[in-house]
């Protein structure tokens, strides 16, 4: 292989992982409420971040049978975190949203199994 087509196979690849790994937001996940408990607050943060981004419901309560929709996510790993009415957390970890959409049913054994665990 000459230095030219070494050259140009390093540049594509670099190429083809940057298209992957920057985005523009190419995923959606939506929050579904199937439980019979209101959801006061959700989080979304990459993977390993120290710290959660912004507050999605932004005041709002998501009811009984309610459902959010996080549009232009950007490609990567993902954990979600909610709080429900009575200020217990449940968390859903490691969720690829690369070139996918994802559905996060929230139930009322969701919410019992995260209770356990706290």
């Amino acid at each position: 292989m000459t230095r030219t087509s070494q050259a140009t196979l390093v540049a594509l690849t670099a190429l083809a992982l940057n298209a992957c790994v920057i985005s523009s937001g190419d995923s959606r996940l939506t929050l579904d409420n199937q439980s019979d408990f209101a959801i006061y607050q959700a989080y979304l943060a990459e993977v390993n971040q120290p710290s959660w981004g912004p507050e999605l419901l932004q005041g709002s309560v998501l009811y009984p049978g309610d459902s959010l929709e996080i549009h232009s996510v950007d490609c990567g790993t993902y954990d979600v975190l909610v709080y429900d009415q009575f200020g217990a957390s449940c968390e859903l970890n490691n969720l690829d949203l690369c070139f996918d959409d994802a559905l996060w049913v929230i139930t009322n054994s969701t919410l019992a199994t995260c209770a356990i665990f706290q």
